[in-house]
């Protein structure tokens, strides 16, 4: 596990779904650390017991909600957030070491060049005890990672599509994707990643330069 090779004491751990173990938290609280946890169907007889939390707490629930602006969309998100004391009576949440929060965050999208409209609900568990505003901070931290990072290495540059699979080929490939990510980074020209890409393969001056060599 990564998580053997990561000092990561005094520090607030998100990790998606497929982290969301009792083993995990164990270890991670083992550590002096606090964890936020993604829940979905992996857990299922949890995530039915956080929902049910929900869903008898009301509208009295402590949330906060956010609005953002940007990328041709509209998205707002409303963080609500409860002890993990109210789960119901049946459910034994021994097993989660620290376990202390349920957080739960409703996402509307709207996008606006077709005014397509979505709606997601995400559930997770904490050991933190944090308002809904620090619990948003955290999350969408999280997702920012995930998007300015595995977005465009899958999305934009392909990582997940390549097929390289001979001994040490996905590894110096992946290695040589985040560096090429770094570099398109770095440059200060406010357009996409795949304007950029599209820029360099034109342009031996442009490549030079993202390059560092001129």
């Amino acid at each position: 596990m990564i998580l053997n090779d990561l000092e990561v004491a005094d520090c607030i751990v998100s990790i998606d779904a497929m982290g969301c173990q009792k083993e995990i938290a164990k270890d991670i609280v083992a550590r002096r650390a606090d964890y936020v946890l993604a829940l979905k169907q992996n857990q299922p007889k949890l995530l039915a017991a956080v929902e049910t939390a929900f869903s008898k707490a009301g509208r009295e629930t402590p949330r906060c909600a956010g609005k953002e602006v940007g990328h041709g969309r509209v998205e707002e998100r409303d963080c609500a957030v409860l002890e993990a004391s109210l789960l119901p009576g049946d459910f034994d949440k021994a097993p989660w070491a620290g376990f202390a929060s349920l957080v739960r965050i409703k996402a509307k999208r709207a996008v606006l060049a077709t005014a397509e409209v979505s709606e997601e609900t995400r559930y997770y568990i904490s050991s933190l005890n944090a308002s809904p505003l620090k619990f948003a901070g955290l999350i969408r931290g999280h997702w920012g990672i995930e998007n300015n990072l595995h977005g465009a290495l899958d999305v934009i540059l392909g990582e997940d599509a390549s097929r390289k699979r001979t001994r040490n080929a996905a590894a110096n490939f992946g290695t040589i994707l985040r560096i090429a990510l770094n570099l398109l980074n770095a440059s200060p020209e406010t357009i996409s990643l795949k304007r950029k890409i599209k820029k360099a393969a034109r342009s031996d001056e442009y490549r030079a330069v993202l390059l560092r060599i001129k």
